[in-house]
C-alpha cells in the first residue's frame, strides 16, 4: 500500500537516519516535495531519488516537462517548442524518460481539467497545476497526451530519434 507523502517526509527527516535526514533537509523545499511525489508512495524509491546523482537526472526532467506543459500553454512560437524538444537530447533511454514525465504532466492537466479533486502524480503545486490547466481545452490536452504516446512507442519501436521529435512537433502543432 503506498505510504502518503507526509510520511514519507516524516520517515526521511527522522533522526533515527541521520545520513538520509541530512541529505533531505538540505534540499530545496520544491526539490523535497518532487521526490516524495515521484516516489509514488515506495520509502525504496524515495530513499533511492535521495541519492545525489540520480536527483540530478530526474529533476532535470521533471522541470523540462513542467517547462514543456508552460511552453505549450503559451505556444508563441513553434521555434520555442522545437529548441525545447531538441535540448532533450538524442539518448533515448533518457528521452522516454523525459516523455514519461510530460505523459505524468499532461495527465495531471487533464484530470485537472474535469475536477480540483484529481490525485496528483507530477505536480506538487495543486494551485500551479490548475492555473496551467484552465489555459489548455481537455481535447487539446488527450490530442497531446496521445502525441506524446506515439512518439514514445515509435522511439521503443527502435524508431530514428530526431525524426520522432520532428513527428511529434508536427503532430503537437497540428492539434
Amino acid at each position: 500500500q503506498p505510504i502518503k507523502d507526509a510520511q514519507m517526509r516524516e520517515y526521511l527527516l527522522s533522526p533515527d537516519r541521520p545520513e538520509v535526514a541530512r541529505e533531505a533537509k538540505a534540499l530545496p523545499e520544491g526539490e523535497l516535495a518532487a521526490i516524495l511525489r515521484m516516489a509514488n508512495g515506495a520509502i525504496g524509491r524515495a530513499l533511492t531519488l535521495l541519492e545525489k546523482e540520480k536527483r540530478a537526472s530526474v529533476l532535470a526532467r521533471r522541470t523540462a516537462a513542467e517547462q514543456f506543459c508552460h511552453t505549450l500553454a503559451q505556444m508563441r512560437a513553434p521555434d520555442e517548442l522545437l529548441a525545447l524538444l531538441l535540448s532533450f537530447g538524442t539518448a533515448r533511454e533518457d528521452l522516454l524518460a523525459r516523455l514519461s514525465a510530460i505523459t505524468e504532466a499532461l495527465r495531471d492537466l487533464l484530470l485537472l481539467n474535469y475536477t480540483d479533486n484529481a490525485p496528483m502524480i507530477f505536480f506538487t503545486d495543486r494551485e500551479a497545476a490548475s492555473e496551467l490547466s484552465a489555459c489548455f481545452a481537455a481535447e487539446r490536452l488527450q490530442s497531446f497526451l496521445k502525441a506524446t504516446e506515439e512518439t514514445m512507442e515509435q522511439l521503443s519501436a527502435n524508431a530514428n530519434v530526431r525524426l520522432s521529435l520532428f513527428s511529434y512537433l508536427n503532430r503537437i502543432l497540428t492539434q
